[in-house]
């Protein structure tokens, strides 16, 4: 069975964070970043989901983060 490969007209925004064993604060960036971009008062988190994708990735390297 074929897939439907799906294009979307938007652009995507890629936010990666804690990419080594010593970034431990990067996670609380993603969570303060996830926290403002879901927040529906937010003008600019507005803008931003209504001309792009957003994919976060809170913990690129686990090994050692634990």
């Amino acid at each position: 069975m074929a897939q439907r490969i799906m294009c979307s007209p938007l652009g995507a925004v890629y936010v990666c964070v804690s990419a080594a064993a010593g970034e431990s604060m990067a996670e609380w960036f993603a969570e303060g970043f996830m926290d403002r971009l879901t927040d529906p008062t937010d003008a600019v988190a507005r803008h931003i989901l209504r001309d792009a994708i957003v994919y976060v990735m809170p913990n690129v390297c686990p090994d050692g983060t634990w």
